[in-house]
C-alpha cells in the first residue's frame, strides 16, 4: 500500500511540475506587457522621451535632463530639484518624416524592450550614479516607462541598447553638449 501511494504521489508531483513549466501566463520570466511596436506611433500625437537623472542629493543641486520628440517638436529642458522645474528649455520644430526615421532607429535600438526586475521603480537605485528613463507617452499616459542606471547593467526595466538610444536622442538636438554645458548631474 505504501509503494501504490508513493507511485500516486510521484505521479502527481510531475504532473505538477509540468503545469507549472507549461502554464503560460503564469510563467515568472514572461514579461506582464506585450512589446509595443514604436513605428505604429508616427502618425498620433505621441511622444518620446529620454531623461539622465543625476545623483540623489541636496534639493536645490539636484538636475534633470529632459529631452522629449514628437511629429512637429523636439524639445531639450533642464529641470532643477525633485519636482522637476524646468529651469531652461529650448525647442526645434520636427517633421513627420524625421520623426518616422527616429522612431524606426528607436525601435531597432530597442527602445521599448523589457527586462524583469524586483524594483518596480528607479527610486533610490544608484544614488551616486544617473538613472535613465526610457517612455512614450500619449495625452500623458505612459505607454512604455523602462528604466536604467550608469551603476550596474543589471539595474533597471530597460532592455535594450542605452548608449545608442543616448545618442540618438542627444543627437535630435542642435548644439546639445552646448545646451547642457555647466549642468552638473553629479558632485564628481
Amino acid at each position: 500500500m505504501k509503494a501504490v501511494l508513493a507511485v500516486i504521489g510521484i505521479i502527481v508531483l510531475v504532473i505538477a511540475v509540468i503545469m507549472l513549466i507549461f502554464d503560460g501566463p503564469d510563467a515568472p520570466n514572461q514579461p506582464d506587457q506585450k512589446r509595443i511596436n514604436l513605428t505604429d506611433y508616427v502618425d498620433t500625437g505621441a511622444q518620446t522621451i529620454y531623461e539622465i537623472e543625476g545623483e540623489i542629493n541636496a534639493e536645490e543641486l539636484h538636475r534633470t535632463i529632459r529631452i522629449s520628440v514628437d511629429r512637429s517638436i523636439r524639445r531639450i529642458e533642464v529641470l532643477n530639484g525633485y519636482n522637476k522645474t524646468v529651469s531652461k528649455s529650448q525647442e526645434f520644430p520636427n517633421t513627420q518624416s524625421a520623426y518616422d526615421e527616429f522612431l524606426h532607429a528607436l525601435d531597432r535600438a530597442g527602445f521599448n524592450s523589457r527586462k524583469e526586475t524586483q524594483m518596480t521603480d528607479e527610486k533610490g537605485v544608484c544614488p551616486l550614479g544617473q538613472r535613465y528613463i526610457y517612455q512614450l507617452q500619449e495625452s500623458n499616459d505612459d505607454l512604455i516607462r523602462l528604466w536604467s542606471t550608469s551603476c550596474r547593467k543589471s539595474d533597471g526595466s530597460f532592455a535594450g541598447n542605452a548608449s545608442l538610444v543616448q545618442r540618438l536622442f542627444q543627437k535630435q538636438i542642435p548644439e546639445y553638449r552646448e545646451f547642457v554645458r555647466g549642468v552638473k548631474l553629479s558632485s564628481s
